[in-house]
């Protein structure tokens, strides 16, 4: 049986990630063939205050970096 799983798991959240990658690898071991399809809602592509996000962005730099680029990994290995 085919089941498709309809999510927000690449908002940059690890729980959301975790939860998909959770549930995908749960139906796959009880024997379903299921795919991820990555739900991309339009209010997540506006930003909200573009001033706020770009001071948070440079005085958190090294710590979004390294939790950015673990996210980014997980992602691109699994």
């Amino acid at each position: 049986m085919k089941i498709l799983i309809i999510t927000l798991h690449s908002a940059h959240n690890p729980g959301t990630v975790l939860q998909a990658f959770a549930l995908n690898g749960f139906l796959w071991e009880s024997g379903y063939d299921c795919s991820i399809i990555d739900y991309r809602p339009p209010y997540l592509k506006t930003g909200t205050n573009a001033l706020k996000a770009a001071l948070s962005r440079i005085l958190f730099f090294p710590f979004y970096w390294n939790r950015s680029r673990k996210f980014s990994g997980f992602l691109k290995k699994n």
